[in-house]
């Protein structure tokens, strides 16, 4: 079995004035008790916000590892003071979260009436539901502050881990897994065989490559090596035509106008509690970067990069939001990866066939 991989918890900072206390404690209490990933950080005991010379120390410290600040302020009945105090912590928390406005949220029973110097901090009215206010923990904080615990793992842990929970593995039933690799290990036969029975599961792969000849090659080779997984030595053209024809359901290449910056994978890229992002650092060692929500953002962040009909289509190859894979200047590699596929699985499949599935056309 592999190490075992900790999710790292999110935690949000929430202070108030006297007047907001209830909504406060309200708040924390059902962050610490219905939502296990999230810790909620007071700073003090009763959560509202300090007076005296020690205020600002403790904002400060509060605020230091938090992924994102709500700062409740409720006007006094009767009352005509605004909310100057709010944004005083409001403005300490974005200076200490470093200036990204929407890691900090004023909720406020005067959401509709602010003055406008207070324009441009995201601001909610107090009364806004919790599951709304852990949507914004899950997507603006989970990738920014704190550090993640890196663990290292060789590749056939990492494999390990890319198996179908009916074999061992963390992958479940009708999830997604995103790679970004110049060579990814599936190229290997071991790990080949491991991605076609998480597809035969119903997992969904996503690969990542830029546009262009060199990593082009490497899709050649990942087509070759998951469709003759499996194949006995003695295979005809129609055993690799189903092979191939399989393959068109779940497995896809997004091509890239650039070179990604990292190598990485995501396991589960769908699932808020069990995503994995994984990031590697050469050929044999991994890091486990970010469980659970983050990991999920890191997915998500990455499939927006992709064709909202991708699993519409009925072929391999796509371009993404940012590459048109069927402009005239793209079809000389569409031509380049045909011909690389063919000159590698020999006369078992024809040009055309290969088109077919690569791009849902004849070549």
């Amino acid at each position: 079995m592999g190490p075992a991989l900790v999710p790292r918890k999110l935690t949000v900072f929430v202070a108030a004035n006297p007047a907001a206390l209830a909504r406060a404690q309200e708040l924390t209490r059902t962050f610490e008790t219905a939502y296990p990933h999230i810790s909620a950080e007071r700073g003090w005991p009763d959560t509202a916000t300090p007076s005296g010379p020690g205020m600002l120390a403790h904002l400060i410290d509060a605020a230091r590892h938090c992924d994102i600040a709500f700062i409740l302020h409720d006007a006094q009945a009767g009352g005509s003071r605004g909310p100057h105090g709010a944004l005083f912590e409001a403005g300490v928390c974005l200076g200490r979260l470093g200036l990204a406005p929407n890691r900090v949220v004023v909720l406020t029973s005067l959401a509709s009436t602010l003055p406008r110097y207070m324009d441009g901090l995201r601001v909610m009215p107090l009364d806004t539901r919790v599951e709304e206010l852990v949507r914004l923990v899950d997507a603006e904080g989970a990738l920014r502050q704190p550090e993640p615990d890196l663990i290292r793992i060789r590749a056939d842990e990492l494999m390990w881990y890319e198996r179908h929970r009916a074999k061992g593995g963390r992958l479940r039933d009708q999830q997604e897994v995103c790679v970004v690799a110049s060579k990814p290990l599936e190229l290997l036969h071991p790990y080949a065989a491991t991605v076609r029975d998480n597809l035969n599961h119903g997992i969904r792969y996503n690969y990542f490559f830029q546009a262009r000849p060199d990593d082009v090659g490497m899709v050649a080779e990942l087509f070759k090596a998951l469709v003759e997984v499996g194949l006995p030595t003695d295979a005809t053209t129609a055993d690799f035509a189903r092979s191939a024809a399989r393959l068109t359901s779940g497995f896809r290449v997004h091509l890239l106008p650039q070179e990604p910056p990292l190598e990485f994978c995501v396991h589960n890229a769908n699932d808020r509690d069990d995503a994995t992002c994984f990031v590697q650092r050469h050929r044999d060692a991994f890091f486990c970067w970010y469980r659970g929500a983050a990991a999920r953002q890191v997915g998500r962040d990455l499939l927006k990069q992709t064709r909202p009909s991708v699993w519409g289509a009925r072929h391999i190859v796509h371009g993404t939001r940012a590459y048109n894979e069927k402009r005239r200047n793209a079809r000389q590699l569409r031509a380049y990866l045909v011909d690389e596929i063919y000159q590698r699985v020999g006369a078992r499949l024809q040009p055309d066939q290969i088109a077919g599935y690569c791009f849902g056309t004849s070549h």
